[in-house]
């Protein structure tokens, strides 16, 4: 294995150790989705209400 290779998989290896143990448990997980789930259709929610729709196109007689 390359050094390069040993060095990303090291980094790879770490974050995932990080990002477990923020968690904890798989519980945590799920509620770490759902908020982030929240967030998202709060965020999204709050674009659509700045949109203005566009005006009727009336046909031609």
């Amino acid at each position: 294995m390359t050094s390069a290779l040993r060095i990303t998989a090291a980094g790879l290896l770490a974050c995932s150790f990080l990002a477990l143990s923020a968690c904890n448990t798989i519980q945590g997980i799920g509620r770490d989705v759902t908020r982030t789930g929240e967030v998202l259709e709060d965020l999204t929610t709050d674009a659509s209400d700045h949109i203005e729709p566009e005006p009727e196109v009336q046909a031609a007689p």
